[in-house]
């Protein structure tokens, strides 16, 4: 009996590793508690300790001009268009407005997001130079057309 007892949980089942570095298959990942000192000694609110543990689990994004063409993805360039829900415009009437002079590439306008006295629209990086070229001296509704890169 003292064999049994020796190693063994109460019921002579074998006890489990405990610890947070320790964990057995088919086990749940043990979680540690959040480290709520900082290095200065003082003492982070929970949520703190949170966001600083989150940020550190993140990686980076790549910065748009780092990206590349995989997955099929392409490099987009988001340009701002000085029109808006004001002038009563809609999303086609500025892809149609800025795809006029595209042909066939006018498809591949992406998304427009309407402001109430802007938009913002996606497309692929190399038609965005072409894009702002053909929107000069256009006008809409007697409002001369601005597109230029979003800052």
């Amino acid at each position: 009996s003292e064999r049994a007892s020796a190693g063994s949980g109460e019921n002579g089942a074998p006890e489990r590793p405990t610890g947070p570095a320790q964990k057995t298959p088919g086990d749940r990942p043990i979680h540690r508690p959040l480290d709520t000192s900082s290095d200065s000694g003082e003492e982070k609110e929970f949520w703190e300790a949170w966001a600083d543990e989150k940020q550190e689990e993140r990686p980076a994004a790549p910065a748009p001009a780092e990206r590349e063409q995989a997955g099929g993805t392409e490099i987009t360039a988001r340009l701002y268009v000085n029109l808006g829900k004001r002038e009563e415009v809609s999303s086609d009437d500025i892809r149609e407005l800025l795809g006029q002079d595209l042909g066939e590439d006018a498809s591949r306008i992406g998304s427009v997001v309407l402001r109430n006295t802007h938009a913002y629209v996606r497309v692929p990086d190399e038609l965005a130079d072409r894009i702002i070229a053909a929107a000069h001296g256009k006008s809409y509704r007697d409002r001369e057309v601005v597109v230029e890169r979003a800052r």
